[in-house]
């Protein structure tokens, strides 16, 4: 009987044993598993970084190579092989390997059987579990943001009360002087010239060629050896509007419009219209915008508004007649002139060929859109 009892209890300690080594195993070898997770992790990131910003030149791939090589995984150098490298194109939140246009860089780190350099098991062996294929993926984007604050490629003339400030649309909507924040920007690859009291609360841009007088400038003023470069331009490409709303459009009270994207031939706001949206749109207009009363983007979040403008054309009122006009949107209009004459309101962002305004205008860029002096931005979205 003792000895039936002496039997049974081996066996209890034999499965009590391989349990608590399973335990042991899953322990210590899942913190080893991790640890390696966290340096491939560590390696892709780094890598897709650094060869999102060869795009430009051509050398994404060599560049996220040898980022990698310089990483320590699982006590050894890492090794990349042929395929741990892919271009393409990042939309919304989804990767396209060699798609265009050409902005971003995956990068796939490994350790696997396959490889050779899969992740040893001490204890898993036990339970017949010898290594562990580990992985970690990373994407990094490159973009070449345009230039914020407010631009007039070949001139921004003022003459009498501008001010130029900044303020962010997620904490405040209509900004005052008193609560302005100090990244407004002016910028011109020709001349910046104020008359009195005129205050920038916030940086000069020059182009080369650039010079800047009248302003009474807080930051700093920064002349560039290249010229301010323009934005790109989506393709012009109408359809039908929301609504049936025609190409050529007047506005001459107060109108919201549905959110969606519209083309218009010539958009027309009398002194007692208001245009506004209920949603997110954008606005592309192939020709003039003649503006006497306000357009407002939704919410008066000034993203919520793009506005492209095509063609050598006007946005504003060169009749000079206009008396309180309010923007609040992004406008990109390269080769059209920005033209009001007394009482203007911009908030958000406005890049011309030239800006010209009389009396009486205030002008706040919303950094919610990033930095004014715009650049290069290498970002991680996976």
């Amino acid at each position: 009987m003792n000895s039936n009892r002496r039997g049974v209890a081996i066996i209890w300690a034999v499965i009590a044993l391989t349990a608590v080594t399973a335990i042991v195993s899953l322990a210590v070898d899942l913190g080893r598993v991790q640890l390696v997770k966290t340096q491939l992790q560590r390696v892709a990131d780094a890598a897709a970084r650094y060869g999102a910003q060869g795009l430009e030149s051509g050398n994404a791939v060599a560049w996220a190579k040898a980022s990698a090589t310089e990483q320590t995984v699982n006590s050894g150098s890492y090794t990349v092989v042929a395929g741990d490298v892919v271009t393409g194109n990042w939309s919304g939140s989804a990767f396209t390997a060699g798609g265009t246009p050409l902005n971003a860089v995956k990068m796939t780190a490994a350790c696997t059987a396959a490889r050779g350099n899969a992740v040893t098991l001490f204890f898993g062996r036990v339970i017949g579990q010898a290594s562990c294929d580990v992985h970690a993926t990373s994407v990094a984007t490159y973009a070449d943001n345009p230039t914020g604050g407010f631009i007039g490629l070949s001139s921004f003339t003022v003459k009498n009360n501008t001010f130029v400030g900044s303020y962010n649309s997620s904490n405040t909507t209509l900004p005052t002087h008193a609560g302005a924040g100090s990244k407004g920007l002016v910028g011109s690859n020709g001349t910046v010239l104020s008359g009195n009291n005129d205050i920038l609360q916030g940086d000069v841009l020059l182009g080369p060629s650039g010079s800047v007088s009248g302003f009474s400038v807080t930051g700093a003023t920064t002349t560039q050896t290249s010229p301010i470069t323009v934005p790109a331009m989506p393709a012009w490409s109408p359809g039908t509007n929301p609504g049936s709303i025609p190409s050529a459009y007047t506005v001459n009270s107060s109108v919201t419009l549905p959110h969606g994207t519209y083309w218009f031939t010539s958009l027309t706001i009398s002194q007692s219209g208001t245009l506004s949206f209920d949603g997110p749109s954008t606005v592309y207009v192939n020709g003039t915008v003649d503006l006497l009363g306000s357009i407002i983007a939704s919410g008066s979040i000034p993203s919520n508004l793009k506005i492209y403008q095509y063609g050598s054309n006007t946005f504003g009122n060169p009749g000079g007649s206009a008396n309180v006009t309010t923007v609040i949107a992004d406008v990109v209009a390269p080769n059209s002139n920005f033209i009001e004459k007394n009482v203007v309101f911009f908030y958000g962002r406005g890049f011309f060929n030239s800006i010209t305004d009389k009396n009486n205008a205030d002008f706040y860029y919303d950094v919610s859109e990033g930095s004014a002096i715009g650049g290069k931005t290498i970002t991680t979205v996976k």
